[in-house]
């Protein structure tokens, strides 16, 4: 035993936590517990539980002891400043990548080795040494380059093969959603023949926004895989996708709006872990990987031209060329952010789409760079070709609008089975024999109710809950609205942004509690604890 009469285990733990504790521990409001601590000058993040954590207290208690602690006295002290972190300390936001400054700015995280942040306002941005919020990282984070001043992000088009300055728009408008503090984030999906460099270009989006390894993902594997992702990085970037399984849907329209889900952790038949995070999410394929209107409502498509052989480059030249005006187009995209803090509050649309949030903030770049308002009509356009696929992804889609411009203006009404059997005369026996095809009139009737919205869209009045007379049957009614645009007729002109509907708050938050079915609450990102006992 020692002087004191302590063991050297003992007197090892009680060092542990005596320099554990010097940091500022904490807890965040989903009970994952931090320190926050000083590397060699500056601040650093950490979960009690990571090996970053670990290695620090490691460090420092042989830069004082001169030698390694051993197991058992790291898990005793591990413990003990995990629950003081917990019961004795404040609760606290921490945030990864991106965070709001609390005065209407935000910081982004450079994730270089001093830990040091760009601080955006209404009047610019300036690099911070010391930033006040708390960052955190993990190992799948890499660095962003300094960026510099003087640069556009249009000077990234001449590198890719965006079909039309109304995908470049979106692109643009996606990127800059991207860096914002708080979604909803739509989500950016990449469509193109093979060869048209969709592959390349996520990349290139990507490492403008959150660079991390690996650059692209394969599709997750189930919610435990998505949510390890979502807690590691900023950005969700998936490859080569061929299909988008329900469930993994389901869990992208929850990331991309806001929200969260539950699963066990691990070693433990009681314990959950819970998991709140809101991420920019980017997907790419040849196309028709999306099947559900709820995730086609939370995107945005752009196509990309195929790349014949007089046109192709070496690879490594595209890449230098990126490498070489990349600072410049980081730098744009913050000037682009203080443009859209500084016009946000005046923003005013007559009309508020779904993720309204994000065209607000579509426009008020616009407006901050003085750019051609172009973004309301491409994002219009996009919305009515994502209803267009919708209907036509669903296995009755095609059939069903058939079948109603057979029957003109008088549309269709008749019990459910009546449809189906309208349906099963007009379509294929390939059709008909997919597992997919409602076997019942009853799974007829939830097909329909899943497209419904998008009917709705194109023009279509949909009822799927009228009776025949009291206590009748059930009925389906579909109808062409007399002034509706119907299917492959032009949409209405988007709203002018500089119009001011009376009905609409001044106000931006109560702007954003305008828009009927959004998802407006503020999920500080990062709030979840790990999924796993060590940091990922």
């Amino acid at each position: 035993p020692d002087d004191d009469g302590k063991s050297g285990r003992e007197a090892a733990a009680d060092t542990l936590i005596r320099i554990g504790a010097a940091g500022e521990l904490f807890s965040d409001i989903l009970g994952e517990t931090y320190a926050r601590v000083d590397v060699d000058g500056h601040l650093e993040t950490w979960p009690l539980r990571s090996k970053g954590f670990r290695r620090w207290l490691v460090r420092a208690f042989y830069l004082e002891c001169g030698k390694a602690p051993s197991g058992e006295a790291m898990a005793a002290a591990l413990g003990l400043l995990d629950a003081k972190a917990q019961f004795d300390a404040p609760h606290a936001h921490v945030y990864i990548r991106v965070a709001p400054d609390g005065d209407g700015g935000l910081y982004v995280d450079l994730g270089d080795a001093t830990w040091r942040a760009i601080h955006v306002t209404a009047h610019g941005w300036d690099i911070v040494a010391h930033p006040p919020v708390r960052f955190r990282r993990s190992p799948a984070m890499q660095p962003l380059p300094v960026p510099e001043r003087g640069g556009t992000l249009d000077e990234l088009r001449a590198l890719v093969n965006v079909r039309g300055d109304k995908d470049w728009a979106l692109v643009k408008a996606w990127l800059r959603a991207a860096l914002w503090h708080h979604g909803p984030y739509p989500i950016l999906s990449i469509v193109g023949e093979q060869g048209s460099a969709k592959s390349s270009f996520e990349r290139m989006l990507r490492s403008l926004v959150d660079p991390a390894r690996p650059e692209l993902r394969s599709e997750p594997r189930d919610q435990r895989d998505l949510a390890i992702a979502a807690r590691s990085c900023w950005v969700l970037a998936y490859d080569n996708l061929s299909t988008i399984q329900p469930w993994c849907s389901d869990a992208f329209c929850r990331l991309a709006t806001g929200g969260g889900w539950a699963t066990r952790e691990l070693y433990s038949d009681l314990d959950e872990i819970l998991f709140e995070a809101q991420r920019p999410i980017i997907v790419n394929g040849i196309g028709g990987y999306m099947s559900r209107g709820d995730l086609f409502e939370r995107t945005v498509q752009v196509q990309l031209d195929p790349i014949d052989e007089a046109g192709r480059k070496p690879e490594r030249e595209i890449w230098a060329k990126f490498d070489a005006i990349r600072p410049r187009l980081i730098g744009a995209l913050m000037d682009d952010l203080a443009g859209v803090i500084h016009a946000l509050p005046l923003v005013q649309l007559a009309s508020l789409p779904r993720m309204a949030d994000f065209a607000l903030l579509a426009v008020a770049a616009e407006q901050g760079q003085e750019e051609t308002p172009i973004f309301l009509q491409a994002y219009a356009g996009a919305r009515t070709e994502a209803h267009e696929q919708t209907v036509a992804a669903s296995l009755i889609g095609d059939t069903l609008l058939a079948l109603l411009e057979e029957r003109g203006a008088t549309g269709w009404k008749g019990q459910p089975g009546e449809l189906l059997a309208a349906l099963e005369q007009r379509a294929s026996e390939n059709l008909k024999r997919s597992h997919s095809w409602p076997s019942s009139p009853r799974k007829l009737t939830s097909e329909l109710q899943r497209i419904t919205p998008s009917l709705r869209n194109l023009g279509f009045e949909v009822e799927t809950g009228k009776r025949s007379g009291h206590g009748g049957r059930r009925l389906i009614e579909i109808i062409r609205e007399a002034a509706g645009k119907g299917r492959g007729q032009p949409s209405p002109p988007p709203p002018n942004p500089a119009q001011s509907d009376s009905t609409t708050p001044s106000d931006p938050v109560a702007i954003r509690e305008y828009a009927e079915g959004e998802t407006l609450t503020t999920i500080a990102n990062g709030l979840g604890p790990d999924i796993v006992d060590e940091e990922v």
